[in-house]
C-alpha cells in the first residue's frame, strides 16, 4: 500500500516543510510514501480526477473524527490488510480548509484535535501521526502509551 499526503496552497514556513521531511524519510523504511503539493484545488482535483482504483481518500478536518494513535495504527493496519486498498491519499487542505467538491471526494475525514490549527501545521502533524502509527505497529518504541 502506498501513502501519499497531499498539501493544497503554499507552505508559508520552509522550517516547516523541512520538519515534514525528517517525517517523510523516517517513513520510508515502512513502505511507499509520497508528499504532494498543490498551488490550489483546482490543481488537487485535476490530479484526483485521475486517481486509480482502489485509493482511499481521508480528508484532515477539525471536524472530523478524532482517532487516539493507536486507533489510527489500526486503521493503517486495515488498510494495509485490506486487498482492494491501493493507496490512502491524506488531503490537507489551505489556509480556509478545503471546498466541498473536494471534501465530496472522501472516504472518511479525519480530525487531529478538537483544536484548530493552522494548514502547515495541521499538515506537518499528519505527517508526524502516520510516522508513531506505524511505529506503533511495529513496536519500535516511539510511542509511549
Amino acid at each position: 500500500m502506498q501513502l501519499r499526503i497531499a498539501k493544497i496552497g503554499r507552505v508559508a514556513y520552509p522550517e516547516l516543510t523541512a520538519m515534514a521531511a525528517v517525517y517523510e524519510g523516517r517513513l520510508k523504511p515502512f513502505g511507499k510514501v509520497e508528499a504532494l503539493d498543490f498551488k490550489d484545488e483546482d490543481a488537487f482535483l485535476r490530479f484526483a480526477g485521475k486517481l486509480l482504483p482502489g485509493t482511499r481518500v481521508v480528508m484532515m478536518d477539525e471536524r472530523g473524527k478524532c482517532h487516539r494513535s493507536t486507533e489510527l495504527a489500526e486503521r493503517l493496519r486495515a488498510w494495509t490488510d485490506d486487498p482492494a486498498i491501493k493507496q490512502v491519499l491524506f488531503v490537507i487542505g489551505g489556509p480556509l480548509g478545503l471546498g466541498e467538491e473536494v471534501k465530496a471526494l472522501a472516504q472518511e475525514t479525519w480530525s487531529l484535535s478538537p483544536a484548530t490549527f493552522t494548514s502547515d501545521f495541521a499538515w506537518v502533524l499528519c505527517w508526524e501521526q502516520l510516522y508513531r502509527a506505524f511505529t506503533i505497529l511495529k513496536g519500535t518504541g516511539y510511542h509511549h502509551d
